[in-house]
């Protein structure tokens, strides 16, 4: 199971990954998670593509609804679990996944 934070700011995001960072874990470790739908942030729109915000390492995956439930699944998510994060998603929540498998 992957260690996953979820927060509701891009400021707290970048706290996570560097959180992970600082605790050992590689760039392409960490992944960033968000989903392009309406009722949701856009990571772009919020600073976490921009600059500097976040280590360009980092692996920003936006996801559309279709595809969320198939990416959690690769990171070992349970489907129980997966429909969790997606409420949370849905209300503009961001999620940092730290796995191997993406």
């Amino acid at each position: 199971m992957p260690n996953i934070q979820v927060v509701e700011k891009s400021s707290h995001a970048k706290i996570a990954i560097d959180e992970f960072l600082r605790t050992g874990f590689n760039t392409d470790e960490i992944h960033l998670l968000t989903c392009n739908s309406p009722n949701t942030i856009n990571s772009y729109e919020n600073g976490l593509c921009s600059t500097n915000f976040v280590n360009p390492d980092t692996n920003i995956l936006q996801v559309d609804e279709d595809v969320f439930f198939s990416k959690m699944q690769s990171f070992g998510i349970s489907k129980r679990d997966a429909e969790r994060y997606k409420e949370s998603m849905d209300k503009g929540s961001i999620m940092v996944i730290v796995s191997k498998a993406v």
